[in-house]
């Protein structure tokens, strides 16, 4: 045979060894990590949500017939990336934020690798939707003039910015949405001065991408997230919109950039002068000049904030690890009898009811909605755990109280202790040797214990 069919069969044979090699060595180890994080990876509900707005993302630009998008038809994405250079930079300091907050701790893998995932998913999900396809809408329907694109890409910022008002109704407070609303608007309007410029809806996914996983690794190894505190002092109130406003600032300087009358005119085919580009330049370097001096105040004022200020700024729910063996045992409904008194949950509140039907009590003074109901006996008391979400109810009543009267009303919710748990997926007891305990499953399938008061994750 020929010397180059030698070459051929010999790259192939190494080909075919290496590639048997790391499937026997590594295939193992990588398909579990997989699994984990597809399967309980931390951020899997949220991945959910966002494949849902994905969906609905891509059906309308197809109802539309703006699927076109999806392939490049201007500039490169590292154009794009360095039109972006402001979110890249915000990015970077968030990264080396968060780097240094999981610095020394074991790294959850699948977490991570669920993150990465989630964070891919919302830059497809919604750099589609909002740039692609309304951005798109308001610039075909209001016109193309320089003045008519920026009210357009301004506009649509604003509505994915307004978007993120929905945060209040899940509870957070309402100085964080504000903010929230005000610096993902002035972000959604430097995506889109970048999305407008580029034609290159890929550039703005990867700078969405990496500014939400940049943000949200801190918290890669963590149960539940930290959130913000709603009793901060006037000193960390007033920095914290300081350094939200600086960053609005940036996005926004960003977005004046890049819809100077130069790269405008480029796009809409419009002539580009010599007096057009000089006067550009003079604005930029303005705005370079400007972007600099905040930067460098908010860096100068950071060290002047009190650590314990910027300690109880986020409350952040740590548990103790427990090293026991034992037997886990979870409800199968939702409805326990206790003596001659039914306890269950309904639309939202905890029922009682006496096994004839002819009294109903409505418990509605507990502060949260409850979900789920369980109930255990242990000596001559009965253990009763309430889901309400992330917030455990714990409590233990004598069996000798319980009675359809206000008096053990009174008793069952003075018994009931609040805890802070990651979102429960199931509850039941945990049988050990030296106990029993109120066990909670989480969405991500930890095991937790309530020992002596406290919280702890089964080892």
């Amino acid at each position: 045979m020929e010397k180059k069919t030698w070459k051929l069969i010999t790259i192939i044979f190494v080909s075919l060894l290496l590639f048997y090699g790391i499937l026997l060595v590594f295939g193992g180890n990588i398909a579990g990590l997989l699994y984990q994080a597809l399967f309980y990876g931390k951020y899997n509900t949220m991945f959910i949500s966002e494949i849902v707005l994905l969906i609905f993302a891509l059906v309308m630009l197809a109802v539309r017939k703006r699927l076109n998008i999806l392939k490049p038809q201007g500039k490169s994405i590292v154009y794009g990336i360095k039109r972006g250079i402001p979110i890249f930079v915000v990015s970077l300091i968030s990264l080396m934020s968060s780097l240094t907050g999981i610095m020394g701790e074991e790294l959850n893998v699948p977490n991570l690798i669920s993150l990465i995932i989630l964070a891919v998913t919302i830059g497809m999900a919604e750099e589609f939707f909002f740039r692609g396809f309304i951005q798109g809408e308001i610039v075909d329907a209001y016109g193309k003039s320089r003045k008519q694109v920026i009210i357009s890409v301004v506009v649509s910022g604003v509505i994915f910015g307004l978007v993120h008002l929905t945060n209040a109704l899940s509870g957070q407070d309402i100085i964080t949405t504000l903010m929230q609303v005000i610096q993902a608007s002035s972000l959604g309007i430097l995506l889109g001065s970048i999305y407008f410029i580029t034609k290159n809806i890929w550039s703005v996914v990867f700078l969405h991408a990496f500014y939400d996983f940049a943000i949200m690794l801190g918290e890669v190894n963590s149960y539940k997230d930290c959130i913000n505190s709603t009793d901060i002092s006037m000193v960390m109130l007033i920095f914290t919109l300081v350094a939200s406003l600086v960053y609005v600032v940036i996005y926004l300087v960003g977005a004046y950039l890049n819809l100077q009358k130069r790269h405008v005119n480029e796009y809409i085919k419009e002539e580009v002068t010599d007096e057009i580009i000089v006067k550009d330049r003079e604005n930029a370097t303005k705005a370079k000049k400007l972007v600099v001096v905040v930067i460098v105040l908010l860096f100068l004022v950071s060290p002047l904030i009190p650590a314990d200020e910027v300690e109880n700024f986020q409350i952040c729910y740590t548990y103790e690890n427990v090293d026991i063996n034992g037997e886990v045992n979870f409800a199968l409904d939702n409805e326990f009898v206790l003596n001659d008194v039914k306890l269950y949950v309904d639309d939202h509140n905890l029922v009682m009811e006496s096994n004839d039907g002819e009294y109903k009590t409505v418990i509605e003074t507990l502060e949260d909605d409850i979900y789920d109901i369980y109930v255990y006996e242990l000596d001559n008391n009965y253990h009763i755990l309430l889901n309400a979400n992330e917030i455990l109810y714990y409590g233990v009543v004598s069996k000798d109280s319980v009675a359809i009267t206000s008096e053990f009303t009174s008793i069952l919710i003075n018994s009931f202790q609040k805890y802070d748990v990651p979102e429960i997926m199931d509850m039941g007891k945990f049988e050990s040797n030296d106990g029993v305990y109120p066990l909670i499953k989480s969405y991500v399938s930890d095991y937790f214990i309530i020992k002596d008061n406290v919280v702890m994750v089964i080892e």
